[in-house]
């Protein structure tokens, strides 16, 4: 596994979170999210289903509990983004519950 450094400071979380998003990489984790989860977004707007998903799981791995918690690996963003080769990551908790809402049962 290649690991990517920024020239910021990373501190442990959000070097967690490299090694996760490589860990994803791994496990092909975009093809499984494409398949399996019921969410097409249809907006101009729309920045990837892939994105807010993996960013969901860095902020539970980081120890979130909420979905405002996102900042629990967020310091380390342009280091992940680099990674997991993502032009764009949620920095609002806003966008997590947007998103999250499309589902219902």
């Amino acid at each position: 596994m290649k690991i990517h450094f920024t020239n910021k400071t990373i501190e442990a979380r959000g070097g967690l979170a490299t090694i996760v998003v490589k860990l994803f990489e791994v496990l092909e984790s975009r093809l499984w999210v494409q398949a399996v989860l019921p969410i097409e977004e249809k907006s101009n707007n729309a920045k990837g289903v892939y994105e807010k998903v993996l960013a969901t799981f860095l902020t539970v791995f980081s120890g979130g509990e909420r979905f405002s918690n996102l900042s629990c690996w967020s310091h380390g963003i342009e280091a992940v983004k680099k990674d997991s080769a993502a032009e764009w990551l949620p920095k609002a908790s806003s966008t997590f519950t947007g998103f999250w809402a499309k589902i219902t049962t």
